[in-house]
């Protein structure tokens, strides 16, 4: 959790980082935890728990906008993503070796393949959809820094269309974007990110005009979930269809990552105990994500652990939830902090540096052969 100088950064995108993994742990409380599946339709916690998790879904696609707001100007960097991969690994085989100290009983050779294997195993999605985007984001930002605005807003208007718009209304994915949780996705996302930041698009309204935009788009997904549910649970005898508007790559949800991002890339820090909060919490986000969703954390202690918060009364179930993910995020955030000093004192990251050095360079000897 470096220090960072406030003067070259957007605070306001740093403190998104925070906000979008906290949303994220909102998402698996409610998911992974079971108190999505325990609610039971048509009552005040059903319909306040699916709003909680309707607000939260952007949570993805405003990280992926992030790395285009940030990269779109940067040069390409190989050890940027071996850092990210050997944090990664770390987390993978840290955590499990601690669970297997504790419960071995847990450990099957299975599981022993996939903690050293995060990336060619998919424990964690979002970082093997990002490790495949890595390698086209310095083609890519040739590619946004060529062309026209108007060439380039055609390009993200085409690929909304065929990627979010099209596969929303039929119901498929369509172009096997993975439901969003893929290299695709990521790659429209990181697109838009970057014009938004060559084109200053987030001060095309003003700020909390893109806040209510936010919230207008949650409450369109929101109430067409339980009009859908209450007309088909009339016709059909149970809800159906509530989903149709709740995905990463749904319009409306991208519209939502894309005004809650607007918003907070517009806001103003001056110097003091938030904008140093911020540039503390911001590094560790990532590895909040990387830790409270391991994957046998997320089977073994997170998953279920929620749905007895279903038969509390709604003010309390609320409270409940929000507790925990600040529970988690604390605590990971405290967990990385520890990482990093760590890593310091073993000076992980100028090693990478220099491993990266000798690969580029063998790299480079090579294509000249």
């Amino acid at each position: 959790m470096t220090i960072v100088d406030t003067k070259t950064r957007n605070l306001g995108v740093d403190l998104l980082r925070i906000t979008a993994m906290f949303m994220v742990v909102i998402l698996h409380v409610l998911g992974h935890g079971g108190l999505l599946m325990a609610v039971a339709p048509k009552t005040l916690n059903y319909n306040l728990a699916w709003f909680l998790e309707i607000m939260a879904y952007c949570a993805v696609d405003c990280y992926a906008l992030i790395t285009g707001y940030v990269l779109v100007n940067s040069g390409f960097k190989l050890s940027r993503i071996l850092k990210l991969w050997v944090e990664v690994l770390f987390y993978s085989i840290a955590i499990t070796a601690v669970i297997a100290f504790f419960q071995p009983d847990l450990i099957n050779l299975k599981i022993i393949t996939a903690t050293f294997f995060p990336l060619l195993t998919t424990r964690y999605w979002y970082f093997t959809a990002y490790f495949g985007l890595f390698f086209f984001i310095p083609f890519l930002n040739y590619l946004i820094n060529s062309i026209e605005e108007k060439q380039l807003r055609k390009l993200i208007l085409a690929s909304i269309l065929l990627f979010s718009i099209i596969p929303t209304i039929i119901q498929r994915d369509l172009f096997l974007t993975g439901g969003g949780g893929g290299t695709l996705w990521l790659g429209v996302l990181y697109l838009i990110g970057a014009y938004i930041k060559k084109y200053d698009f987030n001060k095309l309204l003003n700020k909390n005009k893109y806040l209510l935009l936010y919230f207008s788009c949650v409450i369109i997904v929101w109430a067409t979930k339980l009009a859908i549910e209450l007309l088909t649970f009339k016709i059909l005898g149970e809800p159906k269809g509530g989903d149709f508007f709740i995905s990463y790559t749904s319009p409306f949800i991208l519209l939502a990552g894309i005004s809650l991002f607007s918003y907070f890339s517009q806001l103003d820090f001056k110097e003091g105990y938030l904008s140093k909060a911020i540039t503390i919490l911001a590094p560790s986000s990532f590895a909040v994500y990387l830790i409270h969703d391991h994957f046998l954390i997320r089977e073994f202690y997170l998953g279920k652990s929620t749905m007895a918060l279903s038969n509390f009364n709604s003010l309390k179930m609320i409270a409940s939830v929000f507790s925990l993910a600040i529970a988690i995020y604390l605590i990971c955030s405290l967990i990385d902090y520890l990482r990093i000093k760590l890593f310091r004192v073993l000076k992980i990251n100028i090693l990478i540096d220099k491993i990266s050095e000798k690969l580029l360079s063998i790299f480079s000897k090579t294509l000249k052969l």
